[in-house]
């Protein structure tokens, strides 16, 4: 009998990114796609339930609530319950019923102190409320599902398709709408395409050796990583855009939410994603922006 997966969060951006590609399914894997509606989460008795009924093998949490201003104030308890609580109810019921869970989480987990960046296993110090509520999650997981929890960090996602809200997506969008950009020059990371995210949690999945509690999954990108200004210039050079676009810092963009300077995540494991350039060109390909 092929082995059952449940995706949560499919209407998102990653999860999205699973529906089209298939990739699991191509593996002879069953994969249910859920939302909250068809899944209440929040509901314990229900999620115990769904699980004992379908015999599920592995659970890829991509729920997330990823608004980082709001999390600061006006929506602060919508993003503990769906990161921090939601996470936690997926891994008493991943326990109780031997599942594997594997549960994405981010580079906002840390403060952005290590200039050349952070290993898997480096304290994480959230300096926002998103990243606290996430760290919480990937917390109350290892403590609950022991060998069974896997957490997969990333950062900067972008996929899916033009109307989700990345900033590749947003760079095209002011292109055609703004006569110049003033863009953040200080702040380094790693931009991730959903697409090879998708690859290599299916390869970790395949592999079935998880080896490490652990994972950091992002584009290969240069040993600091890359600021804002820099990806921007690459995205028009790529679409041959031509738009003035100038280096800010980012005290000259103010925002509630304090983010972490340096959140380039290095990646021990020997799965290895493709480099920047490449994820990026097969986005805007998909998109047919460049051929």
């Amino acid at each position: 009998m092929n082995k059952t997966i449940l995706i949560t969060g499919s209407n998102g951006m990653l999860g999205t990114t699973f529906r089209q590609h298939q990739l699991l399914e191509d593996r002879w894997y069953k994969v249910i796609y859920t939302n909250r509606n068809m899944l209440d989460i929040t509901n314990l008795s229900e999620c115990h339930s769904f699980f004992a009924s379908n015999h599920i093998h592995t659970i890829i949490n991509c729920a997330a609530y990823t608004n980082v201003e709001k999390a600061e104030d006006e929506e602060k308890i919508p993003n503990y319950q769906v990161n921090t609580l939601w996470s936690t109810n997926l891994a008493l019921c991943a326990a109780q019923h031997n599942i594997r869970l594997i549960h994405i989480s981010t580079d906002y987990v840390f403060d952005g102190s290590r200039i050349d960046g952070n290993n898997e296993n480096d304290t994480c110090w959230p300096l926002n409320h998103y990243g606290l509520a996430k760290w919480l999650g990937e917390e109350n997981i290892l403590r609950i599902c022991g060998n069974h929890g896997t957490i997969v960090r990333t950062s900067w996602l972008y996929g899916g398709w033009k109307e989700f809200k990345n900033f590749v997506n947003t760079m095209l969008l002011l292109w055609q709408t703004k006569p110049e950009l003033r863009v953040i020059d200080d702040q380094r990371w790693a931009p991730t395409y959903t697409g090879d995210l998708v690859h290599a949690i299916t390869e970790l999945i395949q592999r079935n050796t998880f080896d490490q509690p652990t994972y950091h999954f992002c584009n290969h990108t240069p040993e600091w990583g890359i600021t804002w200004y820099d990806f921007a210039q690459q995205i028009f050079l790529l679409t041959q855009n031509s738009i003035p676009v100038h280096p800010i810092p980012s005290s000259d963009y103010p925002t509630k939410a304090i983010r972490p300077r340096h959140s380039h995540l290095i990646n021990n494991s020997n799965i290895i994603l493709p480099d920047r350039k490449n994820g990026l060109q097969t986005y805007l390909t998909s998109l047919q922006v460049i051929t």
